[in-house]
């Protein structure tokens, strides 16, 4: 829905469960591949278990709930680290050296972030950008005002070269 609503499903530039190998011969899967107007790829993968921050919510008091926040957390950095792990940008040509976490709520990532401040920053070490809904449609309505930019500037070079055409016939 989030593709949809980034206005990208017009543009078909995405595709979903694409399957790669590793150099190491690893399966690997992705959830999302977006294709950049430059030829390149972006994966993202939404993996992260709200287990804990679930817990934290029907904690029934506040050394519960901070426990469980911490697990939530600490559970959100396993999965970049795996993530990271992955480098799903050696798996497709000319992809930028990151990946794309995908959180289902800000609410989810600023809780995370409560209980260990440094995620951004061990995120960033190991090549992953997290993103909520709101950052990843920002992200890919970049992406698809980018196709619309090349669509343009295609259909700009085609005229130049029907204008040459046209010149050289009408000179002779």
């Amino acid at each position: 829905r989030v593709v949809e609503l980034a206005g990208m499903r017009d543009w078909c530039d995405f595709s979903t469960q694409s399957a790669s190998k590793s150099g190491a011969g690893e399966a690997h899967r992705p959830d999302l591949i977006v294709r950049l107007p430059n030829g390149r790829v972006l994966a993202v993968d939404a993996k992260c278990s709200l287990d804990g921050y679930l817990d934290a919510l029907e904690a029934p008091d506040a050394a519960v709930r901070d426990a469980a926040l911490l697990r939530y957390a600490t559970n959100v950095v396993e999965q970049v680290m795996k993530l990271g792990a992955r480098n799903y940008w050696a798996d497709f040509d000319a992809s930028p050296e990151l990946v794309v976490m995908f959180v289902p709520g800000d609410h989810f990532i600023d809780a995370a972030l409560q209980a260990r401040p440094d995620l951004v920053e061990i995120a960033a070490q190991k090549n992953i950008v997290l993103a909520s809904p709101a950052t990843l449609i920002g992200l890919l309505r970049a992406v698809a005002l980018g196709w619309r930019e090349q669509k343009v500037s295609d259909n700009a070079a085609e005229l130049i070269k029907l204008g040459k055409e046209l010149h050289e016939r009408a000179a002779k």
